[in-house]
């Protein structure tokens, strides 16, 4: 399960069981300071069969800058990555899920109820 299952808009992370982790490209987003959307053109850009994860120089340099304004915020040289996406996901009013190698879920940062311009969310 790769949280397909999940709100496309939902960021989500997975620990794969060899330790690794599985970032959705709403995760990755995040991490990045961009919309998710970009990310969705990029890859569908790339076509089969490319180096997706070759990112153009300009993602890369955004993911680079918002790693640097966490560290710079939390005065740590290397900033931990789900605190970042724990941060972010509450900035950006993004429902952040985490899987764990067993498959048991935990919602590190809800949806938020309300929008920021006032509305219901679950509308």
């Amino acid at each position: 399960m790769t949280g397909r299952d999940l709100d496309p808009s939902t960021a989500f992370v997975k620990r794969e069981p060899d330790g690794e982790y599985y970032l959705n490209h709403a995760a990755t987003a995040l991490l990045m300071g961009v919309d998710p959307s970009v990310l969705m053109q990029y890859y569908r850009d790339a076509g089969a069969g490319q180096a997706i994860y070759a990112l153009p120089d300009t993602l890369r340099q955004a993911g680079i800058r918002r790693s640097k304004e966490f560290a710079a915020m939390t005065d740590s040289a290397e900033p931990d990555m789900g605190d970042a996406l724990i941060y972010y996901a509450r900035q950006d009013g993004v429902e952040l899920v985490f899987e764990d190698m067993t498959g048991e879920r935990i919602t590190l940062c809800a949806k938020p109820f309300w929008r920021r311009d006032g509305g219901d969310a679950r509308i």
